[in-house]
C-alpha cells in the first residue's frame, strides 16, 4: 500500500485548506497590486485623472509630482523648479488650499495644440473676495445668528473658501454682530451660517490662475504654473531672449 493511500482525513482537509488560502491571499494580493499600480500618466484621461486626485490630497510631495521639475510661472521668464514655483502659495495659502486650486483648475483642461500643449479654459476674477480669514481658535459657526443658534462646526484660525453672504445682512444679536457667511467647512462641505464678525472677515482671493502641460515623450506633467496676484508682481530676473 502506497504512502498517500494512507493519508489521514484530516491531513488531507489541512491540506486543502491551505491550498484554499493561498490562492486567496495570492488573489488578495493581487487585487493590491493593481490597485496601487500608478496610472498610465501616457494617456491624457489618466493625467487629469492623476491630477485632480494627487492635488485634491492636499500632500506636498503628491501635489509636486503632478509637475514637470521646471517650470514655467510667468511668460517670457526662464522656467524655474516646480518646488520654488509654489512655495510662495504654499507658504501664504498651504498645501492644501493651493492643492485645492490645481485640482479644480485642472478640470478646464482641453487640447489646443497638436503637439498636445494644453491650456486652462476655467479662471476666477483677479482679487475676487472668494476667501475667508477666521482670526481666532474654537470660533463656533451657527446656523442662526445669535448664541443660541445651532452650531454647525468650530472653526480655527486660518483661511478657507468661502465669502460673506450677499443674500443676507449682518445681525446684530445677543450684543454681537453676527456675519452670515458661505463657507467650505473641511470634512463637511460648503455650509451657509453665521460667524461673528469680530473674527471673521474676507479676504482677497488667490487671482487667475493658468496652468499648461505637455507630453515629452513618457509622461504627461504640468509646465506652467502662472498667478495673478492683485498683490504681487511677478518679475523674472532673467528674462528669456
Amino acid at each position: 500500500m502506497t504512502r498517500s493511500a494512507t493519508l489521514n482525513p484530516t491531513i488531507i482537509m489541512q491540506r486543502l485548506l491551505l491550498r484554499a488560502l493561498l490562492l486567496v491571499l495570492f488573489t488578495f494580493t493581487a487585487a493590491q497590486v493593481m490597485w496601487s499600480a500608478p496610472q498610465d500618466l501616457r494617456q491624457f484621461d489618466d493625467f487629469i485623472h492623476h491630477v485632480r486626485q494627487e492635488a485634491a490630497s492636499g500632500d506636498a510631495e503628491r501635489i509636486l509630482d503632478c509637475f514637470a521639475p521646471l517650470v514655467v510661472e510667468e511668460s517670457g521668464c526662464a522656467a524655474v523648479s516646480a518646488a520654488d514655483a509654489l512655495s510662495y502659495d504654499a507658504q501664504r495659502f498651504g498645501w492644501k488650499a493651493l492643492g485645492r486650486d490645481v485640482a479644480r483648475f485642472a478640470d478646464g483642461f482641453v487640447l489646443v495644440h497638436a503637439d498636445g500643449t494644453m491650456t486652462n479654459l476655467h479662471a476666477r476674477a483677479t482679487g475676487q473676495q472668494n476667501l475667508l480669514e477666521v482670526t481666532g481658535n474654537r470660533i463656533k459657526l451657527r446656523r442662526e445668528a445669535g448664541a443660541k443658534g445651532e452650531v454647525i462646526a468650530m472653526l480655527d484660525q486660518g483661511t478657507f473658501l468661502g465669502r460673506q453672504d450677499p443674500a443676507r445682512w449682518k445681525v446684530e444679536r445677543d450684543g454681537i454682530e453676527w456675519t452670515p457667511v458661505i463657507i467650505e467647512v473641511p470634512d463637511i462641505g460648503k455650509v451657509k451660517g453665521y460667524v461673528g464678525s469680530d473674527y471673521v472677515r474676507s479676504v482677497k482671493g488667490h487671482g487667475d490662475l493658468k496652468l499648461t502641460a505637455q507630453f515629452d515623450g513618457e509622461r504627461w506633467a504640468l509646465t506652467g504654473y502662472e498667478r495673478t496676484r492683485s498683490d504681487l508682481g511677478l518679475n523674472c530676473a532673467h528674462p528669456t531672449p
